[in-house]
């Protein structure tokens, strides 16, 4: 449930105010499908925005600082939400930053930032930021010049620094900054799994920088619900599928996938392999295989999140071979929807869905083929197992990710 209904109660210990960054949201305004972090900060701005607390909400776009009231943050998220459930792409950032300059009651450029915070912001706003965007030591020293404030930060991974020779030129260092800068001046770590948090106090640990008080909740994972109007026209699904979701990135390496792909032409009626994602970067010689055109392979880099939901309900399987994750939806979405999952043998994916995935090694490619055989076998025969209520309830919610973040911030 995101957001609407009965008001949340608040904690005993509310802050007057809180104040959420969103400008994550409103940066990647339009682009589909959204990530994992992003999921996450629209999560946080429904449920915030839906308590007694005055709720602010701070945005920096174009060296620009927005401040909303919570009046005008329901407006913002309105629109964001009617970008998300858009089919089109007519609303975009310059559509954004002209209702920003509307909706602000209070507004200036970075260099203003320290001055709009303490002239604006009761003492002891708690202010959120769970979208790894300004973690900055100028954006955090603004944030303290409001009297007896708090500051609550979320880290999802530290993958940027365990697999450098995977990112985008320079990401790396910056993240270093973004996490050094986050651990001097957060009051509250907020981490997504114990791998993360492992991960995190490693590298704080090589650079002697204590690691500041942390709170490690899992986040929610909810049903989606499937709406097949959002697929797109034309789109033909015939026969066992599968999916796969996330970036196309080295990280999450469809490489392999489209290995076993070619490994399965070999089979009579050959499943589909739907790949749903964005392009990322540095990798170039994927986007030439798909450019291609592979056998029984399609690209879908714009789905809504309930076309998604409807192209993973109609699947034999939703497979993911990542060499590190943070957390993970997509594979504990199709959990939720009962689908069946094949995907790497990572300690988070061991850490939130236990035993209910099939975990294999890409060094196994033996044991892909044969799964994914069996399994759009099945599929064909209509002998999928059906949902497993007692691992659904098993599922982190929201509503227990809240009982102990609101209690925090």
């Amino acid at each position: 449930m995101h957001g609407g209904g009965n008001k949340l109660a608040n904690t005993a210990n509310s802050p007057p105010a809180r104040c959420l960054d969103v400008t994550r949201l409103v940066s990647r305004a339009g682009r589909r499908p959204l990530t994992g972090i992003d999921r996450v900060e629209l999560e946080y701005f429904r449920r915030l925005l839906n308590l007694d607390t005055p709720l602010f909400v701070l945005i920096l776009l174009n060296r620009r600082i927005f401040l909303l009231d919570s009046d005008a943050a329901k407006v913002l998220l309105a629109e964001l939400d009617a970008i998300v459930r858009s089919r089109t792409k007519d609303r975009d950032k310059n559509h954004l930053q002209s209702m920003l300059v509307k909706l602000a009651f209070a507004q200036s450029w970075l260099i203003g930032l320290t001055r709009l915070l303490a002239s604006h912001l009761p003492a002891g706003t708690s202010f959120v930021n769970v979208g790894h965007q300004n973690l900055s030591s100028q954006y955090f020293k603004a944030i303290k010049s409001v009297p007896k404030s708090h500051l609550a930060v979320m880290i999802h991974d530290a993958i940027p620094l365990d697999l450098p020779a995977l990112q985008p030129p320079g990401v790396a260092k910056k993240f270093t900054r973004k996490l050094k800068a986050t651990a001097k001046h957060a009051d509250l770590l907020i981490l997504n799994s114990t791998c993360t948090q492992m991960r995190v106090a490693e590298h704080l640990s090589v650079w002697d920088i204590p690691f500041p008080d942390s709170a490690t909740i899992h986040f929610g994972i909810e049903v989606p619900v499937p709406d097949a109007s959002q697929l797109p026209d034309g789109l033909t699904l015939i026969g066992p599928y599968f999916v796969t979701v996330g970036t196309i990135e080295p990280r999450k390496d469809h490489a392999f996938l489209l290995d076993v792909w070619e490994e399965l032409q070999e089979v009579e009626d050959a499943p589909h392999l739907y790949i749903v994602g964005a392009r990322g970067w540095q990798n170039q010689h994927v986007f030439d295989r798909l450019d291609g055109d592979p056998k029984n392979v399609t690209e879908l880099n714009d789905l809504s999140d309930a076309g998604l939901a409807a192209l993973i309900e109609g699947s034999a399987g939703v497979l993911h071979p990542s060499i590190s994750e943070g957390f993970g939806f997509p594979p504990a979405e199709a959990v939720a929807l009962g689908i069946p999952v094949i995907c790497s043998d990572l300690a988070v994916y061991e850490e939130i869905l236990g035993e209910i995935p099939v975990y294999a090694t890409t060094s196994d490619m033996y044991l892909w083929v044969q799964t994914i055989k069996k399994m759009a076998e099945q599929k064909k025969n209509g002998c999928m197992h059906g949902k497993n209520d007692r691992a659904i309830a098993a599922l982190p919610t929201w509503k227990a990710h809240f009982n102990v973040v609101l209690n925090l911030v």
